[in-house]
């Protein structure tokens, strides 16, 4: 169990230009003692590049700061292929990703059972509040991912910026909060291309409230000066062009799409939310 020294720093600091390697079989809790991430970045530093490949991990961030990932300031890339994780943002922080205004490289998630939750404003995975990361890429694992207040499960928090978003294998949940997509945008801000293989064994996205759709956008579809999505892709088919800004079809309805089943549920409420759950159309 371990604590930041100071409060700008984190519980493990994952040292600039250097990687940091977590494996094995033990338990490891880290935390914040106030402006840092529980491993990675701290509010006066930066961070190289971090790697977990096992272990039962419990991370949480300080205010502001990554569970997993960045602090006050600009970091590497996080790599992860195997464990048991929690992650938790606080305030502007990512679950696993960025801070608030402070960035992250690439996201790399090959394997492990993972839970990511974000701090308002901050993505389960992906950006915090008005910083941006890079390309996230999930290619396995059984994944939960919940945005905070305003921000997406996977892909931004409100007012920021990530890459592509690719997800090859694994079961993942993604939920988004208010403005937040279960994957993608949020409620201001960008990200890159979308891409859904008919590799995973099911890919579950749920919308905030007032998000347009649960895998795409977030609040606002369309308003260039609010977000701004690229392409969506199940399989082969493109569900939504980012060149013409139109969707396959309007509104969206279950079916079968690029060797995907796409089934949507919507609540009846005041704010209903949708939820898209997407399944290989032929079981391996």
């Amino acid at each position: 169990t371990v604590k930041g020294f100071d409060e700008d720093f984190p519980g493990i600091w994952a040292r600039k230009n250097h990687t940091l390697t977590i494996k094995g079989t033990g338990s490891l809790v880290a935390s914040s003692n106030g402006w840092g991430a529980g491993i990675g970045g701290g509010g006066a530093t930066t961070f190289g590049n971090i790697r977990i490949e096992g272990g039962n991990i419990t991370a949480t961030g300080g205010t502001n700061c990554a569970g997993i990932g960045a602090g006050g300031y600009d970091g590497g890339d996080i790599t992860i292929t195997g464990g048991y994780i929690e992650a938790t943002g606080y305030e502007g922080g990512a679950g696993i990703g960025g801070g608030y205004d402070a960035n992250c490289g690439d996201i790399i998630i090959g394997g492990g059972t993972i839970t990511a939750t974000g701090g308002d404003n901050g993505a389960g995975i992906g950006a915090g509040y008005l910083g941006t990361c890079g390309n996230i890429t999930i290619s396995d694992g059984s994944i939960t991912a919940n945005g905070g207040f305003d921000g997406a499960g996977i892909g931004i928090g409100d007012d920021a910026k990530c890459g592509n978003i690719s997800i090859s294998g694994g079961t993942i949940e993604a939920k988004g909060i208010r403005n937040g997509a279960g994957i993608g945008c949020s409620g201001q801000g960008t990200c890159g291309n979308i891409e859904i293989t008919s590799d995973i064994t099911q890919v579950t996205a749920t919308k905030g409230d007032n998000s347009s759709h649960s895998i795409g956008f977030g609040l606002i579809e369309g308003d260039d000066d609010y977000i701004v999505c690229g392409t969506v892709k199940f399989g082969d088919v493109i569900m939504y062009n980012h060149n013409d800004q139109s969707w396959i079809t309007t509104p969206i309805e279950s079916g079968t799409y690029g060797g995907l089943s796409l089934t949507i549920t919507t609540t009846t409420n005041t704010n209903p939310n949708d939820t898209w759950t997407l399944t290989p159309s032929v079981a391996p």
